[in-house]
């Protein structure tokens, strides 16, 4: 699609690119199917195009500021140049979007007002131009900010014989952005719409000269307080955006580098990716859960979970985890604008992250399984092939993923996560899954609180799951940080016993759950900020004093350590390539496999129970919390559920 050619458009020859000249092709066959009565853009406005023509200040991207019109003979020419496949596949994508996604707006246009408003037979978008700069075209949704995502420019009418000069871009993101609009338009747009008349509706109160009129949102925020009415408001805006951003900021971008730093080449964080499966057993029996683990029931496949749901899809864009995935257009159209080097290093860097995606997709995949063995259950006279079946699986799925499972949408985004305030996007930006756990939580109290039918069971099931998952965190996190750190006092497993104690002891809290907690007691014991995005200066000037320690031969922790905390380090920060996470890991299995240093050690009884004993103390401060929340009622719901067990643990 980058490709450069020239050719003869206009009486003076130019230079196009391939993508480009698709889409002017495209372009020309719609004028010619509308007729000149209905469309006279290329033959009497013209067309620019958007090219990379370098300045004396270098690089930057300007508009061509001459439109040039178009002659049958133009046309020719440029059709002699594009093969028949390139036309072929021109005419797929335009078929597909005149049919498919036609189909799709006309659900929502006869919902709303009773006709089907998109008939044309060759519909390719066209972007208009003012003259100075290109207009900001609403087809993608993406763009369409505080305007409606029900009324882009494709709903609008076309007017008789219009001829504005048009932006040419390139064919396959003027498809994927029209794309992206229509499913924005069909899905969202609705919705919000409604919602946006009803809270605009003027309602009266009072009687007589005492009557007044009022709006929704006035008597909304009246009730319910400014935030509320903001909450709102910023969600609508968000949602007419679409769900990813495709104008991604400056802090956006550093953000999505700094996770893709910590996580890229983690052995660690890929092991934990499927833990996100024990949360699952909220909303589905565990037996369901632990026959998907089982080979025999291994009856799906990530393929088939991605064609049934919705979910899913949103989830592979998103990728790994919140602010680390793809707009809409850029899941279509993987390259975007970028240039071929620089598409080629973001291919070299995105494999760094396929550990964790690869472990999503297995995890996703076995839950998917699982809601398949269940519905079986459900629905036993129902062919398992069947799309009847698949779609059944899918509406469960979705249902279950909604709750428990950390994806990329506006829709499942805490408000703190949809703020677009830099210093609160860093410290949420590893907080999805905690908030996740936290919302799991505080909904199963809130419904033992009230008194809810189940509520109660709820609760232990939430609690149980929550404690299981803490414990499965800290197991895996102790695995790999005893590991990398071994203790010259301890053996192996007095090591990982002391690290499990101290990291279930901090994921069983639920006040590590709440964004920023952990970063202010940070701040408080050691006086500097955690880990996070705007901490990158600090980790450059650490490390660089780590090489002039190196040089100098001042290193504090061997050579091999002080060159992954140093070179490693701004290797990483740098080129984006994990060279800190990997030579951490290598670390570790030295220290496994081929070098272990409590190899001749013997383990004390008395570390191991007491440092049980920690843990279990840990479980009783946490039903202190339940006892805080519902009261004593709750308490001893909590009690019979885990009280006993431990006290009779911590006996024995």
């Amino acid at each position: 699609m980058k490709q450069k050619l020239r050719v003869d458009i206009g009486g003076s020859p130019m230079e196009m690119t391939l993508g480009q000249m698709m889409s002017l092709w495209a372009t020309w066959k719609r004028e010619n199917t509308l007729g000149p009565a209905m469309s006279e853009h290329l033959t009497k406005g013209g067309f620019v195009t958007e090219q990379n023509l370098r300045d004396e200040k270098g690089g930057r991207r300007v508009v061509e500021q001459r439109a040039r019109r178009v002659t049958e003979a133009d046309m020719q020419r440029v059709e002699a140049m594009l093969t028949d496949e390139q036309k072929a596949f021109v005419d797929d994508v335009v078929g597909f979007m005149s049919r498919d996604m036609s189909e799709l707006g006309n659900e929502a246009s006869m919902i709303a007002y009773g006709i089907k408003m998109y008939k044309e037979d060759y519909y390719f978008p066209f972007q208009m131009w003012n003259g100075i700069k290109a207009r900001k075209s609403n087809d993608s949704g993406a763009g369409a900010n505080n305007d409606r995502a029900f009324h882009p420019s494709f709903s609008k009418t076309r007017m008789h014989g219009a001829n504005n000069a048009l932006m040419i871009g390139d064919f396959m993101q003027t498809a994927a952005d029209h794309i992206a609009g229509m499913i924005n338009y069909a899905t969202m747009g609705l919705a919000n719409e409604s919602l946006q008349k009803t809270m605009n509706q003027q309602m009266a109160e009072g009687w007589g000269d005492e009557e007044t009129v009022r709006n929704v949102w006035a008597i909304f925020k009246e009730a319910y307080g400014a935030e509320a009415e903001q909450y709102l408001r910023t969600l609508q805006e968000q949602l007419n955006g679409g769900a990813v951003r495709i104008d991604k900021t400056f802090y956006d971008k550093a953000i999505t580098l700094f996770r893709k730093n910590a996580v890229a080449g983690s052995l660690s964080v890929a092991a934990q990716q499927p833990l996100s499966y024990i949360r699952a057993a909220t909303m589905i029996s565990p037996k369901y859960l632990t026959k998907a683990i089982m080979k025999e029931y291994w009856k799906g496949s990530y393929k088939e979970l991605l064609q049934h749901s919705g979910v899913a899809v949103i989830k592979e864009m998103g990728r790994f985890d919140m602010n680390a995935g793809q707009s809409a257009r850029e899941y279509l159209t993987p390259d975007g604008k970028q240039t071929k080097w620089q598409a080629a290093w973001d291919q070299i860097t995105d494999k760094a992250t396929i550990l964790p995606e690869k472990m999503d997709a297995w995890t996703w995949t076995r839950m998917w399984v699982a809601v398949k063995a269940e519905q079986h259950d459900a629905h036993p006279d129902m062919d398992m092939k069947s799309d009847e079946f698949l779609d059944l699986c899918g509406e469960r799925f979705n249902e279950i993923m909604r709750r428990t499972q950390v994806y990329d949408s506006v829709l499942v985004r805490s408000e703190n996560m949809r703020s677009q305030n830099p210093w609160i996007k860093s410290i949420t930006s590893f907080m999805a899954e905690p908030t996740l756990t936290l919302n799991v939580l505080a909904d199963a109290v809130k419904s033992a609180k009230n008194g809810e039918k189940g509520g109660k069971a709820l609760l232990a099931k939430a609690g149980t799951t929550f404690l299981l998952s803490a414990a499965m965190q800290a197991a895996v996190k102790a695995l790999f940080s005893s590991g990398r750190s071994p203790d010259d006092k301890k053996t192996w497993l007095e090591n990982w016993l002391y690290r499990f104690t101290s990291n279930f002891i901090n994921e069983a809290d639920p006040a590590q759950l709440v964004p920023g907690y952990g970063d202010l007691i940070t701040l408080l014991k050691d006086g500097e900020l955690s880990d996070d995005a705007m901490g990158a200066v600090g980790k450059i000037i650490m490390a660089g004093r780590g090489i002039v320690d190196v040089v100098l031969g001042n290193g504090q922790k061997g050579l091999y350590r002080d060159l992954e905390d140093s070179a490693g380090q701004l290797a990483q920060l740098f080129t984006n390539l994990p060279a800190k996470n990997i030579m951490r890991d290598l670390r570790a299995m030295y220290n496994w496999f081929i070098d272990p240093p409590y190899a001749t050690r013997e383990t004390s009884g008395d570390v191991i129970s007491n440092q049980t004993a920690d843990a279990f103390w840990n479980a009783d401060n946490l039903l202190g919390w339940i006892n805080k929340e519902l009261g004593e009622a709750g308490y001893q719901a909590g009690n019979k559920a885990y009280y006993k067990r431990i006290y009779e643990a911590k006996k024995a």
